[in-house]
């Protein structure tokens, strides 16, 4: 195991999960080695180390094997209110910020993971495309994609509506 997925769980004991799930919605861990792996529930971070009403996203994933891969994930089972996810996403990457201070990665993915039982408004896809989180001085899009995806395949690219 690497060093910082082992700090990462041994200063979060209370809001690491084994997996990215919500009601109706969720992220499939697949082949990637858990040993690499450290999922934050945020909810629980949010109950046990902050003192803050901030709305965060959902999960941050932390994966290590030879660079440090980020990702700040907001799940909707339902309906989805635009500029209040992308707020979760981007009060996320702060977090993740906080908690990389002394490590540095350009692998950062912020994504909507959406069930596709309601239909979007042309509006809300329309937002996503134009807005972008900041991550370590840089800027990445949002990438939205279905319940069910694989972090494999957003790690590669390969599950993104990008």
């Amino acid at each position: 195991m690497s060093c910082f997925i082992d700090s990462i769980r041994r200063k979060y004991p209370k809001c690491i999960s084994n997996s990215c799930a919500a009601p109706k919605c969720r992220l499939l861990v697949g082949r990637i080695s858990r040993d690499c792996l450290a999922i934050l529930e945020l909810d629980r971070y949010t109950h046990y180390y902050a003192n803050t009403n901030c709305k965060m996203c959902d999960f941050l994933v932390f994966h290590y094997e030879g660079d440090i891969t980020v990702c700040a994930a907001e799940l909707k089972g339902g309906s989805i209110k635009a500029k209040e996810a992308r707020d979760q996403i981007q009060e996320g990457a702060r977090l993740a910020e906080r908690i990389m201070s002394n490590y540095r990665t350009r692998k950062f993915f912020p994504i909507l993971v959406h069930n596709r039982t309601k239909k979007w408004h042309f509006l809300d896809y329309k937002f996503f495309q134009n807005t972008r989180i900041k991550f370590q001085n840089v800027e990445a899009h949002i990438g939205i994609v279905p319940s069910g995806t694989y972090l494999e395949d957003i790690f590669t690219g390969t599950g993104s509506s990008r």
